[in-house]
């Protein structure tokens, strides 16, 4: 396919993000490790455009050639997931929406493409792209197929192509289905968050609420939220309606709250959330870890002097966002980073 190159857009100053907000079940795919890997998602797109555009030119061709040979099923997919819809649900009965849907079914996730004997050249396509790019965790080319299906369910995609070799539209639509593909996974983890928060809502803990003579507030737990946060944004809510100044408010305050998060951990051991470890991961970090592993790959050392840190700080920066979001990290390089020179020159003996 004719090369599409994805624009870079600027990127502002870093912020600190921080992931695992209040009480989530313990998996591989829990809603802070979505939350982070989409983080690093859109940053590949931003600072890497090319990995996006290298992974359209080299795999949509094939996916289509896929889908060319499993029309059939495809159609019969679409056929089944319309019949569960219900008529009234306009929007849910679109045909574009409803292929999109059926080709998830057919291809939902990397493993699954590669059981199958009819897509040996996407998936030797998507290996070839995850290995040049360091990428070769599953979700990588889980996100990779995300992607792909993304892209073949928007709208003006026929068009975008009739317009080549003026690639700027075909561009705007590689961007918009990365971004969404990002999306998404940043929405399962919030679905994941609400499921677990509706249970913990039906054993009548979703809330906090303080009554005390003519002193009475409302605080959501500690769900979308650190507990750290929860007593604050209590203690925010105590103070504005004059708690301090109630005689006897703050001790009852204190006794409802400590009795408040008992229960909720007693519920959480019952219901198997947790609260997952508070780390911040600055967006340095993610910047750091994303020059580390994709081509042209970085040393820490060097990386280290473009932002000012010193090169174990950098080397931790990037292994601990590498497990937040479970990354394969490539082999580190051996040898002296290039354009580094020794402080001190070596003297080679002289031969007798």
């Amino acid at each position: 396919m004719k090369s599409v190159v994805v624009g870079t857009e600027s990127r502002s100053g870093s912020k600190s993000k921080r992931f695992g907000f209040g009480y989530e079940k313990k998996s591989a795919n829990r809603p802070s490790i979505q939350t982070a890997r989409a983080e690093f998602l859109s940053l590949i797109l931003e600072l890497r455009p090319t990995v996006v555009s290298n992974l359209f030119c080299s795999a949509y061709p094939p996916f289509t050639q896929m889908l060319a040979k499993n029309e059939a099923v495809v159609a019969s997919l679409c056929e089944s997931l319309e019949s569960e819809i219900p008529v009234e649900a306009h929007i849910l009965r679109q045909p574009d929406y409803i292929r999109e849907r059926a080709i998830k079914k057919l291809l939902p996730n990397w493993r699954s493409l590669q059981q199958r004997d009819d897509a040996e050249s996407l998936q030797r396509a998507l290996e070839r792209w995850a290995q040049d790019h360091n990428l070769t965790t599953d979700w990588c080319l889980d996100h990779a197929l995300e992607f792909l299906r993304k892209f073949e369910s928007l709208e003006y995609k026929d068009l975008a192509f009739s317009l080549l070799p003026d690639a700027h539209f075909v561009t705007d639509l590689i961007r918009r289905a990365w971004q969404s593909a990002s999306v998404e996974r940043h929405c399962a983890g919030l679905l994941t968050q609400f499921h677990s928060n509706s249970e913990v809502e039906d054993r009548g803990l979703f809330s906090f609420t303080f009554n005390y003579e003519t002193l009475t507030f409302n605080v959501t737990g500690p769900f979308y939220k650190s507990v750290p946060s929860f007593k604050e944004e209590v203690e925010r809510s105590f103070v504005a309606l004059g708690g301090p100044s109630i005689r006897g408010a703050r001790k009852a305050l204190r006794y409802l709250q400590t009795a408040y998060l008992d229960d909720v951990e007693r519920v959480m051991k019952e219901l198997g959330l947790e609260e997952p470890p508070v780390r911040w991961a600055s967006g340095d970090h993610f910047e750091w870890l994303l020059n580390y592993q994709l081509p042209p790959c970085r040393g820490c050392r060097e990386i280290g002097r473009e932002f000012g840190k010193d090169e174990a700080t950098v080397r931790e920066g990037i292994q601990d966002i590498a497990t937040i979001i479970g990354l394969r990290l490539r082999p580190a390089d051996r040898g002296r980073p290039k354009g580094i020179q020794d402080g001190r020159p070596r003297h080679r003996a002289a031969r007798a």
